[in-house]
């Protein structure tokens, strides 16, 4: 009975040895993946509030483009009005064939009356005006005396 109580105690002390060392291994290993559910885990919060943002994206983006068509087909109302209104005229060709060369000769006369008057801008190439030659010619004498 020595004998077998011994192997008894042995075979117990192996077997509770064996249970030690798996349930100390079980537990880094629990451990491990409890840390990897825990990153899984807020990465699931963040995919979750990142699809919220997108779907709000979208909604803005769907609002912005309906707003956007709704402001070309205004536009493009008013474009074919405005070419329309430009496609008829307001008055009859015959009148602006009697009445062209008389504009003409008048726009001429104008044209001419226009070149005649001295102009008070001065080109950088032509020659300065008398009166402006006699002005700059003063100023210097009077800065040169002081």
């Amino acid at each position: 009975m020595n004998r077998l109580s011994l192997i008894i105690i042995a075979v117990l002390l192996s077997f509770s040895g064996l249970f030690g060392y798996l349930s100390y291994s079980y537990s880094g290993k629990i451990g491990a993946l409890e840390a990897k559910l825990t990153v899984c885990s807020n990465n699931n919060k963040a995919l979750v509030s990142d699809a919220e943002k997108a779907t709000k994206a979208c909604s803005i983006t769907d609002a912005v483009v309906k707003e956007n068509t709704e402001e070309q087909k205004i536009l493009e109302d008013k474009k074919k009005e405005i070419l329309s209104q430009l496609d008829t005229p307001p008055y009859t060709p015959k009148d602006v064939l009697m009445d062209t060369p008389t504009k003409r000769i008048a726009h001429e006369q104008e044209a001419v009356v226009q070149t005649n008057a001295q102009s008070p801008i001065v080109d950088v190439d032509d020659p300065l005006p008398d009166d402006l030659v006699s002005l700059l010619q003063q100023a210097y004498r009077n800065s040169v005396q002081e």
